[in-house]
């Protein structure tokens, strides 16, 4: 997840894959946790989400959640999550980087967040 966020507070940042997510939690600048869980179905995202959320202490009102991967904007999965937490939002593309027009206009670009930052690897 190197996208480039300024947050000062409590931030999840959840990516997901067809059959797991990714989930990592920081505090400011701290890494709280990084962790990949798989899932048998959707049902199981909330349950894990709640249950990280409650375990740092960290409330739905104060914590930004940030999605990206394979998740559809406007999706059930979506609104699940803006059921329980306030502050969610897509993943903003890295700034690092320079993108075509077409990129920049593509609403789905939290989708790819992953390729670009396997790009930052060497």
């Amino acid at each position: 997840f190197p996208v480039t966020i300024e947050c000062d507070g409590k931030l999840m940042l959840v990516h997901f894959h067809q059959t797991a997510i990714e989930v990592v939690l920081m505090n400011s600048k701290e890494c709280l946790l990084y962790n990949k869980f798989d899932l048998k179905s959707k049902e199981d995202v909330m349950p894990i989400l709640v249950q990280l959320a409650e375990q740092f202490g960290l409330t739905p009102d104060k914590l930004q959640v940030l999605l990206s991967g394979d998740i559809e904007i406007g999706s059930e999965m979506e609104t699940h999550v803006k059921n329980y937490f306030q502050k969610v939002y897509f993943a903003p593309r890295d700034r690092r980087f320079q993108y075509t027009y077409r990129i920049e206009d593509d609403p789905q670009a939290h989708k790819f967040i992953a390729l670009y930052a396997a790009s930052l690897c060497e």
